[in-house]
């Protein structure tokens, strides 16, 4: 079977999502991933590692090329592939995780926390795949660290450099174009509420067999596994030794927990609109509950509903704000309120 090339270019979770992944591996045997991105949402880009890697499970082979740019959760991407090259003009960076959070000082600290253990478990899988101390890694990420070139093989990250052929020639042209479509990329985040973050933790994949067997368990008989807050982990310094999280058995019970109440709450969702047909797919989409939202908005519209659809987010607030734009606003919330009162169902 020949190989199939599949794109992951531009903004993750805006230009390729994990259902087109998902789409184009069905149908193919090996594959190699052309990757040509800035980053973007980070629940979007586990979901589609974890499509990726259960395609190797599946016995298929999977390469990955970097065409360009790999940032941000662009580079956990390719941790999926057996085999990373990138071009000899290509730029690599990798941060810490991000995340936005409102609320009060618990909300704050629960939020650094889950971006502590998130960008912990990213640093594992880079560490595994380059073959540096978890130290060294997390100073790299603290830093925000930008690679060219031979420099992103020389650092363990891709297993061979190939020519390009076009494009800039120079690492100070490549890694300031890669800056700038990473800079549109960050403005493009900050137009949205961002996932919440013990969602994305539900999704990360566990890199140790002792905590994959306990996923397994749990996955046969969640009632084994009881609910618990996600793990607290504790706070170190660059020149502190970083040391693996003590109880890797929280981080899972934490995971499984917050997968639990993201499957409940859009069953919840789904049911009380009536429209519980749209449940299975949601979950399987790894959907929050903004994504649920605006599937049931377009589906309502599909059943004959006013033909509005969710994109307010793009109109002007304020002095600014056309009466046209306001008009929108304002309809677009009433169907937001016929959609969760007027078609509720008793309990």
């Amino acid at each position: 079977m020949p190989t199939k090339q599949i794109p992951i270019d531009g903004v993750i979770g805006w230009d390729v999502s994990a259902a087109d992944i998902r789409a184009a591996l069905a149908d193919a045997g090996p594959v190699e991933l052309l990757i040509s991105s800035p980053g973007g949402d980070v629940a979007e880009g586990l979901a589609i590692y974890n499509a990726i890697r259960d395609h190797r499970r599946a016995g298929h082979q999977v390469s990955a090329r970097v065409v360009g740019l790999a940032a941000s959760m662009a580079t956990y991407i390719p941790l999926a592939a057996e085999r990373i090259t990138v071009e000899d003009n290509a730029v690599f960076m990798i941060h810490n995780a991000w995340g936005l959070a409102i609320g009060d000082y618990r909300d704050m600290r629960k939020t650094g926390d889950v971006l502590d253990g998130l960008t912990r478990t990213i640093a594992r899988a880079y560490a595994e795949r380059t073959g540096q101390e978890m130290n060294a890694i997390r100073q790299q990420m603290d830093d925000e660290t930008w690679l060219f070139g031979q420099d992103i093989v020389d650092a363990g990250f891709a297993d061979a450099l190939e020519p390009a052929g076009d494009g800039p020639e120079d690492s100070a042209e490549a890694l300031a174009i890669a800056r700038a479509r990473f800079d549109a990329m960050t403005a493009k985040l900050k137009e949205r509420d961002q996932t919440p973050l013990d969602q994305i933790a539900a999704l990360l994949p566990l890199h140790t067999p002792e905590t994959q067997a306990m996923a397994d368990t749990a996955k046969q008989d969640p009632a084994a596994t009881p609910e618990q807050e996600p793990l607290t982990e504790p706070k170190t310094t660059p020149t502190e030794p970083v040391t693996e999280p003590q109880d890797p058995q929280a981080l899972v019970q934490a995971a499984i927990a917050a997968e639990r109440q993201r499957v409940a709450a859009i069953t919840a969702r789904c049911n009380q609109v009536g429209m519980a047909h749209l449940t299975q797919a949601l979950i399987d989409s790894g959907a929050g509950m903004a994504a649920c939202n605006a599937a049931i908005v377009d589906a309502y519209v599909a059943k004959g509903g006013a033909e509005i659809r969710q994109t307010t987010d793009a109109l002007p607030h304020g002095k600014d704000e056309s009466q046209a734009a306001a008009k929108i606003r304002d309809a677009y919330a009433k169907i937001n309120a016929q959609i969760t009162t007027a078609t509720k169902r008793p309990e």
